[in-house]
């Protein structure tokens, strides 16, 4: 039974006083092993029982998490992968020289790749001022890419970039995106007169203005969108795999039984 260690803590009405946010991974792991093995001596419960009361603290915790902010749902002219009309939709404000959207985009690759269709996922920029200006053009590369290639050469950019080995917050320079663009079969000279009008950039900016509508301040920002409820949880950082997929079973479940819609978020 994989469980994220808050949402398991939460599901078992923990409450503590310690900082456990500043506990190390394997103490906060060892802490929620015990609780959970104290809470089934004393209630006598099955772990089937146990996994019952964990689902039952994550469908509050989706309600109390249904975003405020204006996030918007999957646009026309967002980048998509996966099934674009797939039931959930994970949207991303990212940044191409953020060393913890590296690490989330494996995730969200491994995340589509599980729901086989059932969950897309919409990439937006939101290149922080502390990486820029490096991470605002790395972005209004992808952008080139994706004029010049459509969205599957968008999405080999994105994957390239995250996958190029360097120092953390360092952003890929002009030149190399040009070559990142040729590898890709891109037209070498086209990429580079794309980049260097800086025509993109408005693209770009576009997202981040969205994003600071939504109230983000940080990256990887990360949303669940469920498109035929409107629920929309807010999961911000990096989180683990198992985090986003308890999340996500619990709206297609919901679905799937015609539970009632959440109530859906102002946009």
């Amino acid at each position: 039974m994989v469980v994220g260690a808050g949402l398991s803590a939460m599901a078992l009405g923990e409450s503590n006083s310690a900082p456990i946010g500043k506990w190390s991974e394997r103490k906060l792991g060892d802490y929620v092993d015990q609780r959970i093995e104290q809470r089934l001596q004393e209630a006598g419960l099955t772990e089937d029982q146990l996994d019952a009361r964990i689902d039952q603290g994550i469908l509050a915790f989706i309600a109390k998490q249904q975003a405020r902010q204006k996030v918007k749902p999957i646009q026309p002219d967002d980048h998509v992968f996966g099934d674009r009309t797939a039931q959930i939709t994970l949207i991303e404000y990212s940044d191409y020289a953020c060393p913890y959207c590296k690490r989330f985009h494996a995730t969200a690759h491994r995340i589509v790749e599980h729901y086989q269709g059932k969950v897309n996922w919409v990439y937006r920029h939101f290149p922080l001022s502390i990486h820029n200006p490096g991470a605002e053009i790395a972005a209004a590369g992808a952008e080139c890419a994706a004029e010049l290639g459509g969205n599957a050469a968008f999405w080999a950019f994105s994957d390239r970039i995250f996958q190029r080995a360097r120092p953390a917050d360092e952003a890929v320079s002009a030149s190399e995106l040009v070559s990142l663009a040729a590898e890709l079969g891109l037209a070498r000279g086209q990429f580079k007169r794309c980049l260097d009008s800086g025509r993109t950039r408005a693209a770009v900016r576009a997202d981040v203005a969205a994003g600071e509508q939504a109230g983000i301040t940080g990256t990887p920002a990360n949303f669940v969108y469920d498109n035929s409820s409107g629920a929309t949880i807010a999961m911000v950082g990096a989180r683990p795999y198992e985090q986003f997929t308890r999340i996500i079973d619990q709206l297609l479940a919901r679905s799937s039984v015609g539970g009632q819609p959440m109530n859906r978020s102002k946009q």
